[in-house]
């Protein structure tokens, strides 16, 4: 509802409070936990448009505002290192252990010392690489009619644009270009290729015959879904980003797992870097004071002084080492762990060649047959599955050490479905 007319909050609260009524005289299973989220969320809708917040267009540009957070985020933890942590990391790395208290501590010399530099950097630049472009990408768009009409992208008419506000790619204010060439291109491959040629069984899925889109009014390849965050029909749709403001699909797959993997990297290594400077003095404190959940009394968890103070430190003279290590590992932590496990799931999606949506398809229809017929619905069979390692050539590319530069590497759909090209 992120391009909607305002009426649209009102509209959707009023429906979904009327299902919620449906819903609880219904004799079907009511489930507490999916209603109070879908009311949830249409009631604040509801007030969002009734207090006239939407004046303001937030509904719009928040979406577009969130990769540059994300960014920001990314750039603050890799430059932390160098201001801030980098003689922590020395006199970890590269200080003997046995030295006196007060005896000096340089890095002359020290090999360990160069390796975190160059590799905490290289961690960096390739995670914004791949955010970058995972977010500016085109994730593979079968064109609409009025589209399809075009020529070339310098025919593109004022307002036909992907912009970054309708969540359709890029950040604030840029948002990525239409090419209307190289989308048609990517179509046309799907009617060249084998994917033509494939036959369904009697239990496979997805479907390998092309559908009809009532809402962008063109036929269009199989796995090809119309996303309803940004109004566009995605070629081998995945699921809408929120974090990269853009839909993940066929030609930006890559960088999005790349992605995920740069940046479960990135976060696991920094923990393994600050784990002992964090959990001494923790213990020490703990020790000492006991255990405290709150930092009343600076004796408690992380003894991190109050958001105020922290806030002037930043702006003014600069937070101590051990401050810095208490908000940058907890963060690191969380989101590595977080990231670690979607990565897992894409993992298998990829050796399997599913998606999150398909994938989603497929355990709501064996929940359903199990409920309503009280029998085990058996995995379909999945008709574009090459076998694990071509279904890993066909997104990461036929070089797997490619992955650790950052080059961009173009999605090849003419290889899909003939294990011959793509190995």
């Amino acid at each position: 509802m992120s391009g909607s007319p305002p009426t649209v909050y009102e509209q959707h609260w009023n429906e979904t409070w009327y299902s919620f009524h449906r819903a609880l005289r219904s004799p079907d299973e009511f489930n507490a936990f999916v209603w109070l989220f879908r009311l949830a969320r249409g009631f604040a809708g509801y007030v969002y448009f009734k207090s006239g917040a939407y004046k303001v267009g937030t509904h719009r540009w928040w979406r577009s505002v969130v990769p540059a957070f994300g960014i920001g985020l990314i750039c603050a933890v890799v430059l932390s290192y160098y201001w801030t942590l980098r003689p922590v990391i020395i006199q970890r790395w590269c200080c003997p252990l046995n030295r006196g208290p007060d005896a000096p501590c340089e890095d002359k010399g020290c090999r360990w010392s160069s390796f975190h530099d160059l590799f905490v950097f290289y961690l960096g630049m390739i995670i914004v690489f791949h955010y970058l472009s995972a977010c500016f990408q085109s994730p593979g768009v079968a064109l609409a009619a009025r589209y399809n009409e075009l020529e070339s992208t310098q025919d593109v008419p004022e307002g036909l644009v992907w912009d970054s506000l309708d969540s359709r790619g890029g950040c604030c204010c840029f948002g990525p270009k239409i090419d209307v060439a190289m989308e048609k291109k990517r179509v046309a491959r799907y009617q060249e290729g084998k994917l033509s040629k494939l036959k369904a069984s009697t239990n496979s899925f997805p479907d390998v015959e092309w559908t009809k889109c009532k809402k962008c009014n063109i036929t269009r390849p199989p796995r090809c879904h119309h996303c309803s965050v940004c109004n566009r029909c995605i070629l081998r749709f995945d699921h809408h980003c929120v974090w990269l403001n853009n839909c993940i699909g066929q030609n930006n797959y890559r960088s999005f797992l790349l992605t995920l993997f740069s940046l479960t990297t990135g976060c696991w290594y920094g923990v393994l870097m600050l784990w002992f400077p964090f959990y001494e003095p923790l213990k020490a404190q703990v020790q000492q004071h006991g255990w405290h959940f709150l930092y009343e009394n600076k004796t408690g968890f992380l003894n991190l002084p109050p958001p105020g103070t922290l806030l002037k430190g930043l702006y003014t003279t600069g937070l101590e080492p051990e401050i810095v290590i208490k908000l940058v590992f907890p963060l690191l932590a969380s989101v590595g762990l977080l990231q670690a496990v979607f990565l897992s799931y894409h993992i298998r999606y990829l050796v399997l060649a599913r998606t999150t949506l398909e994938y989603k398809i497929i355990l709501e229809r064996q929940y359903l047959a199990l409920v309503e017929r009280n029998e085990i619905c058996p995995t379909p069979h999945n008709p574009f599955d090459q076998g694990w390692m071509n279904n890993v050539k066909d997104v990461l590319g036929p070089i797997p050490l490619l992955v650790l530069l950052p080059l961009p590497v173009a999605a090849d759909p003419e290889s899909r479905g003939d294990p011959k090209k793509a190995a």
